[in-house]
């Protein structure tokens, strides 16, 4: 009986998982193809004029770019590779705001497409959404001490390899960290379901709904 509760749990998280391999590694190729032909360095130019708006240097449209197109740690390597600049607290905290809400769009945008949200509402919920954001945090920031504070940086990035290869073992790894968090996130809910509290959750949740 056990063996079979596994049999059938493999299945699920296998059926789920190939479901999101067919969306997640065309769109990491189309993002790879993207940054090779320049698509990054074009968006932050695009981006740069957006910067000042919310009181951040015109090069932080580069790691909003990266952000956009690739994910929240390349928006991370990106910055740490502008230099030694003098950013205040509150600088870092509304390009925080910026990354936050609007990072991977293709590759989280195609997910969202596969559940029935169109490209037009993603693009326009994450990067209008996040800019939104950021120009609240830089305005509340502003009247602040955080504005004069300049920030620490408490974390660098290691030195990766920016070959293809080294780029091909970083998607492996990141796919093998989704099926990871999905068996993860299967198996929790396999168990919320065995104690009855799905059940609870769905009335509370109910109201919202």
């Amino acid at each position: 009986m056990q063996l079979e509760a596994v049999k059938t749990f493999a299945n699920d998280v296998g059926r789920a998982y190939w479901i999101l391999l067919k969306i997640l590694v065309p769109a990491v190729m189309v993002v790879k193809i993207l940054q090779e032909l320049g698509a990054t360095e074009l968006l932050a130019s695009l981006l740069a004029p957006l910067m000042n708006i919310v009181g951040l240097p015109s090069e932080f449209g580069l790691v909003w770019a990266a952000s956009i197109l690739t994910n929240i740690y390349a928006a991370m390597v990106v910055f740490y590779e502008l230099g030694d600049g003098s950013y205040s607290v509150a600088q870092i905290t509304t390009l925080a705001m910026l990354v936050l809400v609007a990072h991977a769009i293709p590759i989280e945008g195609a997910v969202a497409k596969a559940l029935g949200v169109s490209w037009r509402i993603t693009i326009l919920l994450r990067c209008v959404g996040g800019f939104v954001f950021a120009l609240i945090t830089y305005f509340s920031l502003s009247v602040t001490p955080l504005a004069e504070q300049t920030s620490q940086a408490l974390w660098t990035p290691s030195v990766s390899d920016t070959s293809f290869w080294g780029w091909v073992r970083a998607q492996f790894e990141m796919l093998a960290g989704i099926l990871v968090v999905l068996s993860s996130l299967m198996l929790f809910l396999r168990f919320l379901r065995l104690i009855k509290f799905d059940q609870v959750l769905e009335f509370l949740l109910l109201p919202l709904t």
